[in-house]
């Protein structure tokens, strides 16, 4: 049995909307978190498995990438515009990202997305490659 968990999140300056699916695909939570350390990391610690995050380029990505890191598996910084996600609510956006990558996903969307200039340029700032 796969125990990976698969976790978007949609950040905000107060909120973070998360959704995180198993290693099927299946949806099994989602949540709305105050964008406060604490918060983040005692959600992500109540949680089982390798932990695969991921979220948007933005004023919080490399304070939010120096948090999670040492918590979580993989961490990936996207570039959204270039993903073409559905921005029609917090969690479908959380759960666009998560799909980015998850397994259940196809390789050509992961690899356009973690490809553009703009997420690989983020990337390689917040990971130092």
């Amino acid at each position: 049995m796969n125990d990976a968990k698969y976790i978007g999140l949609d950040v905000h300056q107060a909120t973070i909307s998360v959704a995180v699916r198993d290693s099927d695909g299946k949806l099994v939570m989602e949540a709305i978190l105050e964008t406060k350390a604490e918060t983040i990391l005692q959600f992500i610690h109540g949680l089982r498995g390798s932990l695969h995050v991921t979220f948007e380029e933005g004023t919080c990505a490399a304070w939010l990438y120096a948090l999670l890191k040492p918590h979580v598996t993989q961490v990936l910084v996207c570039d959204a515009v270039t993903a073409e996600v559905d921005l029609s609510s917090d969690f479908r956006l959380s759960e666009s990202r998560n799909l980015l990558i998850s397994p259940f996903e196809s390789t050509s969307r992961s690899e356009q997305v973690s490809g553009t200039s703009d997420a690989s340029k983020t990337r390689s700032r917040l990971i130092g490659s």
